[in-house]
């Protein structure tokens, strides 16, 4: 495993995927697996149908250094977006993470992975999970 900083942001390489930052390049991706009402059914902050500009509002939101949540692309070794995790900073030294994985990804045991990874590489303060289909997942991780 590789971990690196860019851009206040760490870089976490795997065998199987990579957490990096947002780039502008990965609006087409997000667009097409955000706009998946499967996805949106899933979290709390994607509408559905999403609405034109949604995808480069995001990734705006997720380049701005005065943002209030550090966002990483879950991507294959090829650059594949596989989903998006995030960390909201809140009260207390704690975060709330928010997270989706594209459908095509779905039950290929990627999302404990995934999160567990990430609360133990990015912000130790990590301690709340946010998504209603993460009560699977937070057992797993100790919450």
């Amino acid at each position: 495993m590789r971990v690196e900083t860019i851009a206040g942001q760490q870089v976490i390489e795997t065998e199987r995927f990579i957490l990096r930052p947002v780039q502008k390049s990965d609006a087409g991706q997000l667009r097409m697996y955000a706009g998946d009402q499967r996805v949106a059914e899933f979290t709390s902050s994607i509408p559905h149908p999403l609405p034109r500009g949604a995808t480069q509002s995001f990734i705006e939101r997720a380049l701005n250094p005065e943002r209030s949540e550090d966002v990483w692309i879950m991507a294959s070794t090829k650059d594949e977006v596989l989903g998006v995790i995030s960390l909201k900073t809140m009260d207390r030294a704690q975060s709330e993470i928010g997270y989706w994985v594209a459908p095509a990804f779905w039950g290929q045991a990627m999302r404990p992975k995934r999160c567990g990874l990430s609360l133990r590489r990015t912000r130790k303060s990590a301690k709340q999970f946010s998504q209603k289909s993460s009560k699977i997942t937070q057992p797993r991780h100790g919450f």
